[in-house]
């Protein structure tokens, strides 16, 4: 995490820590910590193939000072140093964990060792004095002890041996790694090195150092599942976003934020950097009775390390480690592992022998004075004219204003007769030029589902989205709303009963359309495709059959002749329609019928009535009825209507 710079080139590790991902692309930040004794280079881990080098952006917080920045192209010939630098600090970890291991077998191994040497002695005989009597009255117990410790001993022995073990496999695919690596393992990218400077030569100093920069092929689409409770008063939203990238890098553990904006249109006020002119040991003015132009003598930033030196050592510094290291306490171990083996008769000792290395670490030097001030010159903010410099009487340094722009194109109009004509009045259209037109959008992109609105979705926690892995969901929110859900039923057109949700988005922003999953309780009940939802805006939602819930409809003909000169045929049409409550709760039902509209000017067609009174549409012909059918009852409804025609006339539709 922590990078120490020096004079020398120094690769921080940066990862992933922050991504916005719009609809075409994704805005990537990178972070690392730096500490800071004078000044020097700084290398980013190699951005992919994907990342738009004009959209690159360093920033440093803290007591440190960002200097130049330069982006170059890396080839096929070039070693990841990123990688490198990972597989390093990895290696390092697992040894300073392997030594330790090591450490704590040899050191059981040697108590073991110790402890199998216990046993009862007979003292020296004495010529003036008679042998003394021997009493083996403590040999139980001593012979108990020393077995019990022996035990305790082999125990924790064989479990520094399996720990350091579990080190060595684990060190395995990484010395493989750096194997590969120190081989002339390549990628291709864009390598971001800038220049830092610490406030101080000598005291260290702490820097976060952020890289900001665009990637391609990376998208999102919006998800909704929508779960309706059991006594269908209350919906559950949660809503997300399908995430995929193939940028060529990982996003591993980072804060992913969801915007619907269109990044090559969105208006971002740009933000002012330190902007440095010369260096006070540089440019002394001296006192001249003119004011005579001059330019300060550029400065030459110190060359940049050669790519292929830097890869060289790189490369043979990684085939050193990936090297077997040697086990420093294996003499020891091996001695205790024999002494245990032949402690039979107090328990014997299980151990085994494990190799590995107690592996170097990266040393870190602090730079010397010399090369703390051999810092490059800091650039000007880019479109901006190049200053010029004076030397005035008062030995200040005074450098002349730039000349006035203007932002955009401005047309001169004549002035009216109540202004001097010396201050003429400028007038600033706001229309679009001529033959100008709106960008494409895709109707499935996040910029057309949300309407146009500039919407933004933080993820509900820190998310890993790899490269060419498919698609991830990312949880976004998710929320409880009220919702009134309703049977429907078409009686004359089929005998189920469709239930749907109308639900008012109660939230202070839109909704983007997309798809949605829907759930009846625990059981799905399909899919539907949302629209944009203004805030208060209601929606009705599909949400499958009741089964449970069966119309009824009978039609009743009654036939009569109707005339005094010319007998007419008149049929009127009685049809009732019964439904029934299985549910213990009342249960909202919405009925839709129709009656026949006359086709021809000999035919007439005429509502009689309906029971109860339902909303009707003449001229549609449609009738429709909202009920509360009471808990386990029933409702009827009924309507009537008739048809006259001529006598003999056969009718159709």
């Amino acid at each position: 995490m922590l990078g120490v710079l020096l004079a020398e080139l120094v690769l921080l590790h940066a990862p992933v820590t922050a991504v916005t991902v719009y609809g075409d692309r994704a805005r990537v930040t990178r972070s690392g910590a730096a500490r800071l004794a004078g000044a020097g280079p700084v290398e980013f881990p190699l951005l992919p193939d994907s990342a738009d080098p004009a959209s690159v952006r360093v920033e440093a917080q803290g007591d440190a000072t960002l200097g130049a920045v330069t982006i170059s192209r890396a080839d096929e010939a070039s070693l990841p140093r990123d990688e490198a630098a990972d597989v390093l600090a990895k290696l390092d970890a697992l040894d300073e964990k392997l030594a330790k291991a090591r450490g704590e077998r040899a050191s059981y191994a040697a108590e073991l060792a110790a402890a199998t040497r216990l046993a009862p002695t007979v003292p020296e005989p004495d010529a003036l004095h008679a042998p003394p009597k021997l009493d083996p009255s403590g040999w139980a117990q001593s012979g108990e002890f020393a077995a019990d410790l022996v035990t305790k001993l082999s125990g924790k022995a064989r479990d520094a041996g399996e720990k350091a073990a579990a080190l060595e496999r684990e060190r395995e695919p990484l010395a493989e790694k750096a194997r590969l690596l120190g081989a002339g393992r390549r990628r291709t990218g864009w390598r971001v090195t800038a220049w830092l400077s610490g406030h101080s030569a000598y005291d260290w100093t702490r820097a976060q150092v952020s890289l900001v920069y665009i990637v391609h092929r990376a998208r999102w689409a919006p998800v909704y599942d929508l779960q309706l409770s059991a006594d269908a008063s209350k919906v559950d939203v949660a809503f997300g976003g399908l995430v995929s990238q193939e940028s060529g890098e990982d996003w591993t553990d980072a804060a992913l934020t969801l915007s619907t904006a269109v990044p090559a249109t969105a208006s971002a006020y740009p933000q002012l950097w330190t902007w440095t002119i010369g260096e006070r040991e540089r440019f002394v003015p001296t006192p001249a009775p003119v004011f005579v132009p001059m330019r300060p003598a550029p400065r030459a930033a110190p060359p940049p390390p050669k790519a292929e030196d830097g890869d060289a050592a790189l490369g043979e510094k990684l085939a050193a480690r990936a090297a077997t290291p040697a086990d420093p306490f294996e003499d020891l171990a091996i001695a205790g592992e024999a002494l245990g083996r032949g402690l039979g008769a107090l328990g014997g000792v299980a151990g085994g022998v494990v190799s590995g290395e107690v592996g170097g670490h990266l040393a870190n030097r602090p730079a010397d004075s010399k090369a703390a001030t051999n810092r490059p010159r800091p650039v000007p903010p880019p479109n901006q004219p190049e200053p010029e410099y004076q030397v005035a009487e008062s030995d200040a340094l005074a450098m002349s204003p730039p000349p006035a722009t203007r932002s955009f194109s401005m047309d001169e109009v004549a002035l009216s007769s109540s202004r001097s004509a010396s201050a003429p009045t400028l007038a600033v259209s706001l229309a679009p030029p001529a033959g100008w037109a709106p960008p494409y959008q895709d109707p499935s992109s996040p910029a057309a589902l949300s309407g146009g609105y500039a919407l933004t979705y933080p993820s509900a926690r820190a998310e890993t989205v790899r490269s060419g892995q498919g698609a991830r969901r990312v949880a976004l929110f998710a929320k409880t709303w009220p919702v009134a859900a309703e049977r429907r039923v078409f009686p004359a057109l089929s005998s189920d009963a469709y239930l749907v949700a109308e639900l008012a988005n109660p939230s202070a922003e839109p909704l983007p359309g997309g798809d949605a999953t829907l759930f009846v309780g625990d059981d799905p009940a399909g899919t539907a495709r949302l629209q944009l939802v203004a805030p208060g805006e209601k929606v009705t939602l599909p949400l499958g059959l009741d089964r449970a819930v069966k119309p009824v409809r009978t039609v009743a003909l009654v036939k009569s002749e109707q005339g005094v000169f010319s007998k007419d045929d008149v049929t009127q049409y009685v049809v009732t329609i019964e439904l029934a409550n299985p549910y213990p709760r009342a249960l909202a039902v919405r009925v839709a019928d129709q009656w026949p509209l006359a086709g021809d000017k000999d035919v007439e067609a005429k509502l009689v009535s309906a029971e109860p009174a339902a909303a009707r549409d003449d001229a549609k012909g449609t009738l429709e009825w909202k009920l509360d059918i009471p808990a386990s009852g029933k409702s009827v409804v009924k309507f009537s209507y008739t048809l006259r025609r001529p006598r003999g006339w056969r009718l159709r539709q």
